[in-house]
């Protein structure tokens, strides 16, 4: 049996086209991540309503690798806000939002969990991803996911590191690095400690995300016995 859980990022272009993909993803996925920002019009209350396994919503903001190039913060988190009055088990929130707007959804959270993430969509110093985790870590976040982008195989290691440093004292702290040279963290975060980590079902939601078939059967071999 795999110890480990994969989160499957669904991207759709409306309500009934998400549905499709959440049965599809649910077969393969311990958590769903339903990115709307990838849809022209979604109906929340039926995704949330029609779900079998937990939901994480994002709607991801455009400086972060979110598909919409005009939607405000404030929008956005609205939304996020009626994620959590509809009851989603997840809703994913930009560190770099105004300090005002998240402190509204982590009033508001309920029984929702609230995901803290950070982005760099570009190779960035070790020291300045260290200087983001100790930020992260500070706030009163269920979970936090900071993500940046190798240039090299060696860099994973910086990545990995971090999961197993936080994880560790008690922290539940996602980590890995995108872009081709990332996959190895990809696939062996959760094996130091992170709680989950992102595959995708057909189309990518970020670069180097490795599909879900293909990261069980990577993590099957991984486990099995000679």
């Amino acid at each position: 049996m795999i110890p480990w859980k994969i989160c499957v990022s669904v991207l759709a272009k409306d309500t009934k086209d998400a549905i499709e993909k959440i049965k599809e993803a649910e077969k393969l996925a311990d958590l769903v991540e339903l990115r709307l920002d990838s849809m022209k019009e979604f109906d929340l209350r039926e995704l949330l309503r029609k779900r079998k396994s937990p939901i994480l919503v994002t709607y991801r903001r455009p400086e972060e690798g979110g598909l919409k190039k005009d939607i405000k913060d404030k929008e956005r988190i609205e939304v996020l806000k009626q994620a959590i009055l509809l009851g989603a088990d997840y809703v994913d929130v930009e560190y770099e939002v105004e300090d005002k707007l998240k402190n509204e959804l982590l009033k508001e959270k309920g029984k929702t969990k609230i995901v803290l993430s950070k982005h760099f969509f570009e190779p960035v110093r070790k020291e300045l991803l260290c200087e983001y985790a100790e930020r992260l870590i500070r706030s009163e976040a269920d979970v936090i996911k900071l993500i940046g982008y190798a240039s090299s195989w060696k860099e994973n290691l910086i990545f990995l590191n971090l999961v197993e440093k936080y994880s560790k004292i008690g922290y539940k702290f996602i980590s890995f690095a995108m872009g081709p040279y990332g996959r190895i963290s990809r696939i062996m975060c959760t094996a130091v400690g992170s709680p989950w980590t992102y595959a995708s079902l057909k189309e990518k939601a970020a670069p180097g995300q490795i599909s879900a078939h293909v990261l069980k059967k990577i993590w099957s071999w991984i486990v099995s016995e000679d």
